[in-house]
């Protein structure tokens, strides 16, 4: 697991990017894609939000929300747009499937804060 970063702060209205810190690696120390990545957020503490990508499908992400940058890395853009003020929490891990190749063992990768402030425009 790793440790949590510090907060971010973005405005209502913005679109950030969350990106996996460290590339997910198997047991040995190889850099592996997981068979299966999950982002998920949560806005002060209410309803979960969580897409996964699943390795070796057609569309591994259908919602086209989680972008494969590299082996082992991923990033997710969010808008902050119709998400309430206050913190939203994210983690990003992966979970191993049916094939040899993923020995991540559900090892969160990436986990910290974004600070959503109002917007201060009227429309």
């Amino acid at each position: 697991m790793t440790a949590m970063k510090p907060p971010v702060l973005v405005k209502q209205g913005t679109t950030f990017r969350i990106i996996t810190d460290t590339p997910f690696t198997a047991v040995d120390g190889t850099i592996v894609d997981p068979d299966i990545v999950w982002f998920g957020y949560i806005v002060n503490g209410g309803t979960a939000t969580k897409y996964s990508y699943t390795n070796g499908n057609p569309s591994p992400d259908p919602t086209g929300h989680i972008i494969r940058v590299d082996t082992g890395v991923y990033y997710m853009d969010i808008s902050s747009t119709g998400l309430d003020a206050g913190v939203l929490q994210y983690a990003v891990w992966g979970e191993p499937g049916s094939s040899t190749l993923d020995e991540t063992r559900t090892e969160v990768r990436t986990e910290g804060q974004v600070i959503i402030e109002a917007s201060t425009f009227p429309f």
